[in-house]
């Protein structure tokens, strides 16, 4: 499988020809813009997935949509998104898989997690799944949590601050995606671009 870094803009659609892992990055996406996503699989044995990175600092925005369209049978697609937000940020996420009738045998999952680090913060996710035919696994899960203040002290009484164990924190969230990233300087330009 190959690695491709992704700069998105408002809409950005691919055509997926072979097994690819695209990675999308929004560290210099501009505030408040929306970003649409599409992957469509014409191919049949196709695999993908889409791994979307973003950590929004204080008062930033992002509302981003993903869609992994199966058109014909036999593809997969892993839809992986990350995220961590601070003081008074706006995540809105939609996730669409849609499986054609005639794509049989597909597999499709949509992850989306987000940690919070700050207040007044308001994030939204929205599964849609739009199942037409009736040979697929395709499934969703999504998730928002806080760091756990006993992380913190735990770290804090092996001599860190309370940053640097927050820092620690994040870099585990995303390292658990990072690791899955084939090209390893594909991995190391995402994971420069989620640190603080």
């Amino acid at each position: 499988m190959i690695s491709k870094i992704v700069h998105p803009e408002e809409n950005t659609k691919f055509q997926v020809t072979e097994n690819t892992q695209f990675i999308a990055l929004f560290n210099d996406y501009p505030d408040g813009k929306e970003c649409k996503i599409e992957l469509e699989f014409n191919t049949e044995g196709i695999s993908a997935e889409i791994i979307c990175l973003y950590r929004l600092p204080e008062r930033k925005s992002l509302h981003l949509t993903t869609v992994a369209k199966h058109i014909v049978p036999h593809t997969s697609c892993n839809t992986v998104v990350r995220g961590v937000l601070e003081s008074k940020t706006d995540s809105y996420y939609i996730g669409k898989i849609l499986i054609k009738k005639q794509a049989q045998q597909t597999s499709s999952y949509l992850s989306d997690r987000v940690l919070v680090l700050g207040d007044g913060v308001k994030n939204n996710s929205e599964p849609i799944l739009e199942i037409e035919a009736d040979d697929v696994s395709a499934s969703h899960g999504a998730s928002t949590g806080r760091i756990n203040p006993d992380e913190i002290y735990y770290l804090q009484s092996r001599g860190l601050n309370e940053k640097e164990s927050s820092d620690l924190i994040v870099e585990g969230f995303f390292n658990k995606v990072l690791e899955t990233i084939a090209d390893p300087e594909v991995r190391e330009l995402a994971a420069n671009a989620v640190k603080s």
